[in-house]
């Protein structure tokens, strides 16, 4: 009998497997917004014409209503500033009229006639605005005809993030005042006294209209 021998052949297969990280349960992905920095000022709750009537001895006058302005603030920015200004028409320009007043943080607002009659002594001249704002004992009725200056009290509300009043440095010979402010928000109000300054108004300021304008801005003049 012939006998059929078999031999085995054995495959050896070598597996090789990369080496894995360990799992990771969880991930984070970073995101990034930038808030931009922002200001805006807008004027609300105004009364922006009033009548003057004299006094029974002519020597001054009634405004009726008081004259106001508020200018609301909102800003995002810690340890920002704004600027109050103050401008009538004088010669044809626009000329500072705003000065310091009878006390701290007060001022004074020069109004000056806005005629149609384009002649000197209907208009208001840049000399007599400049008689008021220049102050000292030099302002007198006789120097600043169709100029009439009135006190402005500064009143402030605030809200949102603020906590402290806008606080404002010592008007400048040009007639600027720069409040300090922080994020928030802001009503700063500006009241005119009911009654002209006395050495501003006479007999010499001729009938008529006049005018003057306030303006809070961000930007330094």
């Amino acid at each position: 009998m012939k006998f059929t021998k078999f031999i085995p052949l054995v495959f050896a297969l070598a597996l090789a497997v990369p080496a894995f990280a360990e799992g990771s349960s969880n991930a984070t992905s970073t995101m990034i917004i930038g808030v931009d920095e922002y200001i805006n000022i807008t004027t609300e709750d105004v009364t922006l014409n009033s009548t003057a009537t004299p006094t029974e001895d002519y020597a001054s006058l009634n405004l009726d209503p008081t004259l106001a302005a508020t200018f609301h603030v909102v800003t995002n920015h810690p340890g920002d500033h704004v600027y109050l200004t103050a401008t009538t028409l004088a010669d044809g320009n626009a000329v500072n009229a705003l000065c310091a007043g009878s006390a701290a943080n007060k001022y004074y607002m020069v109004f000056g006639k806005q005629a149609a009659v384009a002649t000197a002594a209907f208009n208001t001249t840049t000399g007599a605005v400049q008689n008021i704002t220049n102050g000292g004992n030099a302002v007198a009725v006789e120097s600043n005809p169709n100029a009439i200056a009135f006190e402005v009290t500064p009143s402030f509300a605030r809200s949102g993030a603020a906590t402290a009043d806008p606080s404002p440095t010592a008007i400048t010979n040009t007639g600027v005042v720069a409040y300090d402010i922080d994020n928030g928000i802001y009503d700063m109000t500006y009241t005119l006294a009911s009654s002209p300054v006395a050495t501003t108004f006479s007999t010499h300021d001729t009938n008529g209209t006049y005018q003057a304008i306030l303006k809070l801005s961000h930007t330094n003049p």
